[in-house]
């Protein structure tokens, strides 16, 4: 399961994000939305155990572009 938030200062602003998933440098999938002032997701894909993924969230906030932030785990059972 693959869950972030994107969240402004204010509850007026414009929020349009993107979710990627990565295993090495190959892209496993991707999500993108938008909306105000918060948005959220909370996706799906399948992954395989002992891989190593990174998931990146990369957002705009009134056109602004966000500095992107990533986290890395490794799939276990």
């Amino acid at each position: 399961m693959c869950m972030a938030i994107c969240q402004s200062d204010s509850a007026r602003d414009t929020i349009s994000a993107t979710l990627t998933l990565y295993q090495g440098t190959t892209r496993i999938d991707s999500w993108s939305t938008y909306g105000i002032g918060r948005i959220s997701f909370n996706e799906e894909c399948e992954v395989e155990y002992g891989k190593t993924y990174r998931l990146e969230l990369s957002c705009s906030i009134n056109g602004a572009a966000q500095p992107a932030v990533s986290g890395t785990k490794t799939c276990q059972r």
